[in-house]
């Protein structure tokens, strides 16, 4: 990596240019590299390991579904600070706080889209352009400062693509970001899974049942123009043991990167890098999704355009004018 880029100075102010998704910015301090350092010291992804211990252990008593719907919550907020961890340190590994305080979730989906899409490109720090491509090059870069040295090594190399590329894409499904915004908001989502019979005659012995105890339910919207909308309900079946497998998976990836990063800022001599015991656990979460994963039966309104109220109604009927 190069020195020069981890920061400009004029007089004792120094400064950062970055990116936030493909929005620039500019960040001066007088402390920059302590700030930076002390951000990313702060990053404790221990803490997710804590609360998935502490839930996991509710859920053979009474409180299991709340215990259930905390494990899925977890889950969720870790993978959003894993993607957002990823997508500071592909822009800003030398003001990590600074790109931190500039984002909006939006950007960092854009981001992971991008990266997706192998269209990121224009939006990488300039010290990793054209060294990263994938998931796979990426990954390598944060364990091993992208060398592979061995087969073992590119094997790790290749499990952690597959997870990252795994919960990435539900990380970008909105399915999946309605339950978690169902979840944080109020606390909107119904806990429960669902179950769905199956049977290839009418012999009710030879019904088939498929689903799962734990999941939850919750609305989601669909949109008619001129802000006219109406609801669906919406279920999802999983299963909170996997759930825990995925933290402890997040947990790892996220003290991989911080490794990288106090590496790549001089704050330590090598990358000091957490795995699993077993590299069968990452297959682990998937091979827990119960099935059906998600089901979506509820009325479909269609209306003429004669019928849509317009904006300029709805202010006169609701006096905003």
């Amino acid at each position: 990596m190069s020195q020069n880029s981890q920061n400009e100075q004029q007089g004792n102010v120094h400064y950062q240019i970055f990116k936030v998704d493909s929005e620039p910015h500019c960040v001066w301090d007088v402390k920059l590299r302590e700030k930076n350092l002390e951000a990313i010291n702060s990053i404790d992804p221990d803490y997710f390991l804590f609360l998935t211990d502490l839930y996991y252990s509710h859920l053979q008593t009474s409180n299991k579904d709340k215990a259930a719907m905390a494990i899925r919550t977890t889950y969720y907020h870790a993978a959003e600070t894993l993607f957002s961890l990823i997508a500071a340190t592909m822009q800003a590994p030398y003001c990590i706080y600074a790109w931190m305080l500039r984002y909006w979730p939006r950007h960092v989906r854009s981001v992971i889209e991008k990266f997706f899409a192998n269209e990121f490109q224009p939006c990488l720090h300039q010290d990793f352009s054209g060294k990263v491509n994938t998931w796979q090059e990426f990954v390598s870069m944060v364990n091993f400062g992208g060398v592979l040295l061995d087969k073992d090594k590119g094997n790790i190399t290749e499990h952690f693509a597959r997870f990252w590329h795994q919960i990435g894409s539900d990380f970008l499904d909105d399915r999946y970001r309605n339950e978690y915004n169902s979840l944080k908001h109020g606390h909107r989502a119904m806990s429960g899974g669902f179950f769905v019979a199956f049977s290839n005659d009418a012999d009710e012995q030879s019904k088939k049942l498929l689903g799962s105890e734990f999941g939850s339910s919750f609305l989601t919207t669909r949109d008619m123009g001129e802000n006219n909308f109406y609801t669906r309900k919406f279920s999802l079946n999983w299963n909170p043991q996997g759930c825990a497998y995925a933290l402890k998976l997040i947990a790892f990836s996220i003290h991989n990167i911080k490794s990288f990063l106090l590496f790549v800022n001089k704050a330590a001599d090598k990358i000091e890098v957490k795995l699993p015991e077993n590299l069968e656990e990452f297959s682990i979460p998937q091979k827990l999704q119960p099935q059906p994963a998600f089901i979506d039966i509820d009325f479909n309104i269609n209306l003429s355009e004669n019928h849509i109220i317009s904006k300029k109604d709805m202010k006169e009927r609701v006096s905003l004018d």
